[in-house]
């Protein structure tokens, strides 16, 4: 009740007709008619395009909407927002009509395109299924139903059949885990260990990197809180940056003189 109570002192009108807003310009806004436009957003670099229905007060005015297609949002990512630009088509007073311009232009020979991000025919409103079909989906299904889709993966219709060990098989296993000896553990954990050292580790810094770095340490002044810098520039915690210099790069420090 406090914004519409400071509605009423700053309006005479009715105070749910202002929508409370925070923005750099202005703190209240009349609410005016919402109108439906179909519009046309264009890739600038691949000149792949989009057609779309959205709403707004001022189609005029940009505010920054481009559409919410799935391969149109990726593409917004890789090349950037400010790649696209939307070109407004059609104005409409009703959402079916808008929606009704935008079912003739995206026909299915107009989404079987490949320069369009389109992957529907328009007039849908971005829903796949009709509301016949969303009817259905929610119909509770009968045991009939269910029992007939348990019978569809039963025995080498399941998709993880013959792929399950058998108790047999467990058992086995649970044994020779068990029984097995303190050396043969050592042996295993070796081979481990050894098959993920050097050049082997995934985490392994390349030979290219680690000269690089050693070059920075031998170029930089190495004064009070070098180190640290180092951890700036390579983007590593000073722990990881002195690990680094230890094994890498020990030669290159100068030694601190005694006082």
């Amino acid at each position: 009740m406090r914004y519409i109570e400071l509605v009423e002192k700053r309006f005479p009108c009715n105070p749910h007709t202002f929508l409370c807003s925070y923005s750099t310009s202005s703190f209240f806004y009349r609410r005016g008619k919402m109108l439906y436009v179909v519009y046309q957003t264009n890739n600038k670099i691949n000149g792949k395009i989009y057609i779309g229905v959205h709403a707004a007060e001022n189609p005029e005015e940009d505010d920054g909407y481009r559409g919410s297609n799935v391969p149109l949002k990726r593409a917004i990512r890789k090349y950037g927002r400010e790649n696209f630009i939307r070109e407004i088509l059609f104005t409409y007073d009703t959402e079916e009509e808008a929606y009704a311009k935008e079912a003739e232009i995206v026909t299915l020979e107009f989404a079987a395109r490949r320069d369009i991000y389109n992957i529907q025919t328009g007039g849908s409103g971005g829903n796949l299924h009709s509301e016949e079909t969303k009817q259905k989906m929610r119909k509770p299904k009968s045991e009939e139903h269910k029992q007939n889709m348990s019978k569809a993966k039963l025995g080498p219709k399941h998709p993880l059949w013959h792929k399950h060990p058998s108790e047999e098989t467990r058992q086995k296993m649970r044994l020779a885990q068990q029984n097995m000896s303190e050396e043969t553990k050592r042996i295993k954990s070796m081979k481990l260990s050894k098959a993920s050292c050097g050049s082997n580790n995934p985490f392994a810094l390349s030979p290219k990197v680690i000269k690089q770095r050693r070059k920075d340490v031998k170029e930089i002044v190495q004064i009070w809180g070098w180190k640290a810098e180092l951890s700036r520039k390579w983007c590593l915690s000073n722990a990881g940056t002195r690990y680094f210099i230890n094994k890498h790069a020990l030669d290159l420090v100068k030694k601190e003189r005694k006082r």
